[in-house]
């Protein structure tokens, strides 16, 4: 009845019925169709004077880098008070995201599916122990989440990388890729991660990571274990 008075409608699965999307709750899970996670601030969908266990503005963008590798929408819920208005807390980190955005929304809009798949040879990328990715066109995006010093070694990266820069101000760094491995000199000790810091890496071809973390694929080779050819040093 529903598609018989508007056929251009989207229905989620909510009904019992197949739906045109999917809306995992609490938790974001990226499935071949198109999907929704539903979020919230805190602990509650609605406003809750005791609940003051807000999500941190880091952990909202690293919320939004996962929706958008698995190519979804990340819906985040604010619970208005009683009075209709918005808790101070909900301004004040939404705000923190979006001076955020502004930087490093490339990352973020518009990009491709790049998401993690241990069970299909679908995914295009993988994990790192110091952040996680996102990809559109020629270009990935690596997401840290903690900063991993002097230097930052990538391995299994099946393209070749043509520059390396840091996506907030453009600043670029110098790197050695050596056949799927890459030896990147951010020569620093620290960097400020109260928010996620985004390495942007232009590539020649469309880019995919495969570092056969925690599962491996026999029909792909094992980056580990190719032969190494020449270094390129850029």
């Amino acid at each position: 009845m529903v598609r018989s008075l508007q056929p251009g409608i989207l229905v989620n699965g909510r009904c019992g019925l197949p739906g045109d999307f999917s809306t995992p709750e609490g938790h974001i899970a990226s499935s071949e169709t198109m999907w929704e996670s539903c979020m919230t601030m805190n602990n509650n969908w609605g406003w809750h004077a005791g609940d003051n266990n807000w999500k941190s503005p880091k952990t909202v963008c690293q919320l939004l880098r996962q929706a958008a590798s698995g190519r979804g929408n990340l819906l985040l819920n604010i619970g208005p008070k009683p009075d209709g208005s918005i808790p101070q807390p909900c301004i004040d980190i939404l705000n923190k995201v979006g001076e955020w955005l502004k930087l490093n929304g490339q990352s973020i809009y518009d990009s491709e599916r790049f998401d993690v798949d241990a069970y299909t040879s679908r995914g295009r990328s993988d994990w790192t122990h110091h952040g996680f990715f996102t990809a559109r066109g020629n270009n990935f995006y690596l997401h840290l989440h903690s900063w991993p010093g002097k230097t930052l070694i990538l391995t299994g990266i099946q393209c070749k990388v043509k520059e390396i820069s840091l996506l907030a101000s453009g600043k670029k760094y110098q790197f050695v890729q050596n056949f799927q491995k890459l030896a990147i000199n951010l020569n620093e000790d620290f960097h400020d991660m109260s928010m996620p810091v985004v390495l942007h890496f232009k590539t020649e071809s469309p880019p995919s990571i495969y570092r056969s973390g925690g599962y491996r694929d026999p029909n792909v080779p094992h980056c580990r274990y190719d032969p190494l050819p020449s270094e390129v040093k850029h």
